[in-house]
C-alpha cells in the first residue's frame, strides 16, 4: 500500500520510483497542463501538450512566468476542471500555483517536486509566492495543491548545492518537533543522508511533512493566517536572502536564521546555552556557515528587510524562539539584542 499524507486538502503520495509516476499522473483524471523548466522537462520524453517550459532558477520567479502559463492555458482553451501540473522545484511550484489560483478563479493544481526543499517543505501548506520589484516573495497567496507526488528517485541527480538547500529546512523541522525521531535519523544516519540513500531520504521527507502537517493543522495564527512555528528563524533568513541576493540559498539562510535565533534565545534566557550549542553544532556538522555576521554599516538595511514579515511590535522585534526540543515561544526582542546577534563585532 502506497504511503500517503493528507493535510488541508492536499494529498501527498509517495511513488515507488519513476516507473510508477505515470500511473499516479493518470489518476489525476483531468486534462493536464505541464509546467517545467528546461532541466526538468528532460525527465519526460516526449513532454505532453500543452506545456510551458521556463528558464531554470529564480529568474523565472516573476510575473512574466505566471503570464506565460496563463497565456498557454487561454490559447489552448484549457478547461477550468483541468490540472496545472508543476514538475520542478520551489520556483516552478510557486509560479504554477499562483497561476492556478487565478485561472478561472482557481483550477486544479498538482506538484511533482524535484528538489529536497520542495519535497520536504514547499509542497505542503499552499503558500505560492513570486518576487516583485526586486523583493523576495512579496506577491502571492495561499492555494494548496490537491495532489503532490513525491518520488525520491529524482533526488539521485540533485546537485549538492540544491541538496543542502533542502536539508536546512529539514534540520529546522527536527528541532521544532516534540519528538526526537527526525533528529535521531539526522545524527545516526548522517552518512546515508549525504549518500542520498533513497530509503533514508524518504524517511526524513515523510517525517518533515508529518511535522509540518501537525503545525499547519493546529498552529495557525488567526490574525495573520501564518503558521507561527514555521517562522522560527525565518524573518532573519528572509532579510539575509534579500541583503545577500544569490549568495545564500533559501535553506542556507534558514539555517543561519535558526542559529542567530538560538543566540538571541540564549542572550534573553529563553533557552540554556547547552541546547543552543546543540542546535548550532548539528548545523555546523552538516557543513553550514553558522558564524556568518553582516557588516555593521548594513544594519539599517537589514532591519528594514525584516519589516515585510510583520514581526515588529512597539519598536521591538517579535520573534519565534526555541525554549527546548519541540517547545517554542514568541518574544519581543529589543533592537540592541538583535543587532548584536547578526552584526560583526566592532573593531577598534
Amino acid at each position: 500500500m502506497e504511503k500517503q499524507i493528507e493535510c488541508l486538502g492536499t494529498k501527498v503520495i509517495f511513488a515507488d520510483g519513476f516507473s510508477s509516476l505515470s500511473g499516479e499522473i493518470e489518476k489525476l483524471d483531468s486534462p493536464v497542463l505541464w509546467v517545467c523548466d528546461s532541466n526538468t522537462a528532460r525527465m519526460v520524453r516526449p513532454l505532453p501538450e500543452p506545456n510551458v517550459i521556463l528558464q531554470p532558477g529564480t529568474a523565472s520567479k516573476h510575473w512574466p512566468s505566471v503570464e506565460r502559463i496563463l497565456s498557454v492555458a487561454v490559447e489552448n482553451s484549457f478547461p477550468k476542471n483541468g490540472t496545472f501540473l508543476a514538475l520542478g522545484g520551489g520556483v516552478i511550484t510557486d509560479v504554477t500555483g499562483f497561476a492556478a489560483s487565478i485561472y478561472h478563479r482557481g483550477c486544479k493544481l498538482a506538484f511533482i517536486p524535484t528538489t529536497l526543499v520542495a519535497m520536504s517543505d514547499a509542497c505542503l501548506g499552499g503558500s505560492q509566492n513570486i518576487d516583485f520589484l526586486d523583493k523576495h516573495d512579496v506577491v502571492g497567496g495561499f492555494y494548496p495543491a490537491h495532489t503532490v507526488i513525491v518520488c525520491t528517485e529524482i533526488l539521485q541527480s540533485l546537485s549538492e548545492h540544491d541538496f543542502m538547500n533542502g536539508l536546512g529546512e529539514i534540520i529546522k523541522f527536527a528541532f521544532l518537533s516534540d519528538s526526537e525521531d527526525l533528529l535521531r535519523v539526522l545524527i545516526v544516519d548522517k552518512k546515508n543522508v549525504f549518500r542520498h540513500d533513497r530509503q533514508t531520504l524518504q524517511n526524513i521527507i515523510e517525517q518533515s511533512l508529518s511535522i509540518k502537517k501537525k503545525f499547519l493543522e493546529k498552529d495557525i495564527d488567526a490574525a495573520t493566517g501564518k503558521c507561527k512555528a514555521m517562522s522560527l528563524g525565518h524573518p532573519l533568513a528572509y532579510a539575509l536572502e534579500n541583503l545577500r541576493r544569490n549568495q545564500f540559498s533559501h535553506g542556507q539562510a534558514e539555517v543561519w536564521g535558526l542559529c542567530r535565533s538560538m543566540e538571541i534565545a540564549t542572550e534573553t534566557n529563553v533557552c540554556d546555552k547547552y541546547f543552543a550549542d546543540t542546535v548550532t553544532k548539528l548545523c555546523r556538522s552538516f557543513g553550514y556557515d553558522t558564524d556568518y555576521k553582516i557588516y555593521r554599516g548594513e544594519w539599517n538595511t537589514f532591519k528594514n528587510l525584516i519589516r515585510p514579515n510583520g514581526l515588529q511590535n512597539d519598536g521591538d522585534f517579535s520573534l519565534v524562539l526555541l525554549e527546548s526540543q519541540g517547545k517554542y515561544t514568541v518574544r519581543n526582542i529589543p533592537e540592541e539584542v538583535l543587532r548584536n546577534a547578526v552584526l560583526q563585532a566592532a573593531t577598534v
